[in-house]
């Protein structure tokens, strides 16, 4: 069975483009388009991996990290944040709020693939 993977971004073009990467990857992905939803997604389907990114409206990406690892049920599923912040204080941020990987934008989808390969084997 394929390993799930939620993508969460407020972009449509991005979800769209890291959908059809990830699927011609062999992964299933779902889809949210703000903090709030992915919490509910995760919920409801717990993935494999979040793809997620960090500016979005409602609850930000590193907020969604932090109550994703703070609960004993989710601690484990690896997210990876996808951000174009990336000043020192945003990485030293990112890292702290739990994240497994902090990727900038933009990443080329060959080697995002390779990440998410590694981090599912």
């Amino acid at each position: 069975m394929a390993k799930k993977i939620l993508v969460v971004d407020d972009e449509p073009e991005v979800v769209k483009i890291l959908q059809i990467t990830l699927e011609h990857a062999g992964y299933q992905v779902t889809t949210a388009k703000n903090g709030t939803q992915a919490l509910e997604c995760v919920a409801a389907d717990k993935p494999d991996l979040i793809l997620l990114d960090q500016m979005m409206p409602e609850m930000d990406g590193l907020e969604v990290t932090r109550r994703l690892k703070s609960d004993d049920a989710t601690d484990k599923i690896p997210i990876v944040i996808l951000t174009a912040k990336g000043t020192e204080s945003d990485l030293a941020e990112g890292w702290d709020s739990g994240t497994d990987l902090y990727l900038l934008k933009p990443v080329m989808m060959s080697d995002l693939v390779s990440f998410v390969n590694v981090i599912l084997a």
